[in-house]
């Protein structure tokens, strides 16, 4: 793998080797996994990185057509925009094709699988939560903000200002100002929120759907150990089981039979990927609450694109 300085806040690397590229993408991006489509196994990674305050930047390439998937990033938004290729998305929240000039928001917690044409190239902006929360509203930690999914193009603002941070990140010899870099990250941020369709401007009146999705969503993952039913997630959320539906519906796109599912899986994965010593797949199955071990393997097959078994043996190999 080649590691070379790129600019004065960033890093260039590239790698052929898919097993050094998946350990990149976990490394920069948090929990992802990477399947290579081609016979020969064989990629062209590139990634550039730069830092704009708590805001980081990505260029990345793959130079084959692979598969990547993620159980979801709790803490943070990727802005996906796609400058070459095409790249088809698929999370809880609906499946899109995203040509050049395109883009895709990922909220937290969000699982999504992406296939990449040879020739794709992304430019991912990663947000922090909190300070997208910060700034959309002052209660944010009730009613974290949800960006809806769009076909149309990037606005033409938005993207002339990502890609104008992004070329001056890059540049050679930049001068950095700690003020300067968090006002622009500051700048960019509510460019987001006020240019892209999401929940924080959507709602015109108030509306305490998003509060009961918040309880809704704290009590589950409180709980995945033992038994969750539909009932008992409308009382903690303070609704009936219509309205909790319809909110999981409106603004997630999914139900909460699902994203019981869902969370129980990615905690799985993350135990599986993680192991505690000793650990069975049985018992990160049981701690995460699934009774039925075929079906959580056929489960997670599904959404990780492996068995279980063999995301366990993966993480033992990498840290013997």
């Amino acid at each position: 793998m080649r590691v070379a300085p790129d600019a004065a806040s960033g890093t260039s690397l590239r790698t052929r080797h898919a097993d050094q590229a998946r350990a990149i993408l976990q490394d920069r991006l948090g929990r992802h996994s990477l399947r290579v489509l081609n016979p020969e196994g064989t990629v062209d990674f590139t990634l550039r990185q730069a830092q704009l305050d708590c805001i980081t930047f990505f260029e990345i390439s793959y130079g084959s057509d692979v598969e990547v998937f993620t159980s979801g990033l709790i803490d943070c938004y990727l802005l996906q925009l796609t400058l070459a290729g095409t790249c088809d998305v698929t999370t809880t929240e609906g499946r899109a094709e995203i040509g050049p000039g395109g883009f895709y928001v990922v909220n937290p917690s969000t699982a999504y699988r992406e296939r990449w044409s040879s020739d794709a190239t992304q430019l991912i902006v990663k947000l922090p939560r909190r300070p997208v929360d910060r700034l959309a509203r002052a209660d944010s930690e009730d009613r974290p903000v949800i960006f809806e999914q769009s076909s149309d193009p990037l606005p033409g603002p938005l993207d002339d200002l990502v890609k104008f941070l992004w070329r001056d990140l890059t540049t050679q010899g930049r001068a950095r100002s700690s003020v300067i870099d968090r006002s622009a990250g500051n700048h960019l941020t509510k460019a987001l929120l006020h240019l892209l369709p999401n929940s924080a401007v959507a709602v015109s009146a108030p509306d305490d759907l998003p509060a009961c999705l918040f309880r809704a969503d704290r009590y589950i993952r409180e709980n995945l150990a033992g038994e969750i039913g539909l009932v008992d997630i409308a009382a903690a959320a303070g609704v009936s089981t219509r309205a909790l539906e319809n909110a999981f519906r409106r603004h997630w796109r999914t139900t909460p039979v699902a994203h019981v599912r869902n969370l129980r899986l990615e905690a799985a994965h993350s135990l599986l990927t993680d192991p505690v010593d000793g650990m069975s797949v049985t018992d990160a199955a049981l701690a995460c609450g699934f009774t039925h071990l075929g079906r959580f393997s056929q489960g997670y097959s599904r959404r990780f694109g492996e068995l279980p078994s063999q995301s366990r043996r993966r993480a033992l190999a990498a840290t013997n």
